[in-house]
This record gives C-alpha cells, sequence and structure tokens, in this order.
C-alpha cells in the first residue's frame, strides 16, 4: 500500500514538467553610453525546464540546473529572471502565442568602465 501512495504522489510532478528548447537567431549588442546596437546571426540553442510553476535553466556545457525566478506571468508572456554573477540584470521574455523569445542582459563592468547591453531574440524549437 506504502508503494501505491508514494507513486500517487510523485506521479503529478512527472506529468508537470516540461522541457523547452529556444534558438537563439540573433544577437545585439550596444555598449558605452549610446544605443547604437551591432547585431549578428546567431545559432546558440538553450533549455528551459518547467516544473509546475517553477522554472530553471540548464547549463549547456554540464547539463546542470538552476533555478529561474518568475517575474511575470500570464496566458500571453512569461518575465523569467536569470541568475548573474556580474553587476547587472538578465531576464528572459517567453511568448506563448507564437514561440518566440527576447533574452535582454543589462550589466555595467567596473574593470572597462563601461555599461553593455545584449539582447538576444529567437524562437522555441520543442
Amino acid at each position: 500500500m506504502k508503494k501505491i501512495l508514494v507513486a500517487i504522489f510523485f506521479f503529478p510532478l512527472i506529468v508537470a514538467a516540461q522541457e523547452m528548447h529556444f534558438k537563439i537567431e540573433q544577437t545585439c549588442t550596444a555598449s558605452k553610453v549610446t544605443l547604437d546596437f551591432r547585431c549578428n546571426q546567431d545559432s546558440q540553442e538553450f533549455t528551459i525546464i518547467r516544473t509546475g510553476k517553477q522554472y530553471f535553466g540548464v547549463n549547456s556545457s554540464d547539463k546542470t540546473k538552476y533555478r529561474l525566478t518568475v517575474i511575470e506571468s500570464d496566458s500571453y508572456i512569461t518575465v523569467l529572471k536569470n541568475p548573474v554573477a556580474f553587476s547587472g540584470v538578465s531576464q528572459i521574455h517567453l511568448f506563448q502565442l507564437d514561440g518566440t523569445f527576447y533574452w535582454t542582459e543589462v550589466a555595467y563592468s567596473e574593470i572597462l568602465r563601461e555599461r553593455e547591453l545584449t539582447i538576444r531574440s529567437g524562437r522555441r524549437i520543442k
């Protein structure tokens, strides 16, 4: 009887997990004090796992998972805060209706004494 209860308890967690794969198609960067963006085609991919109302990013090199904080979520858009090790912020904006995203990062480098703004865009591939 205990084995059945354990299986029933964990079953909803398994069903609710969703692995989403995204492809970055373009990366645009502006630095210093202007918004003079330089854009390049890109082809990197990344993965986000959704388990219930929680989101996790997956490190592409070693497959470790890290928590993404939900900033906003409704039927049209989900905005996630990506943890960073620099002075700044990183947010991923997922659009549910068409499967596209924007990944924005704003940072300041004390060493370079510069700020930088990066916007990556692309689409969900599965």
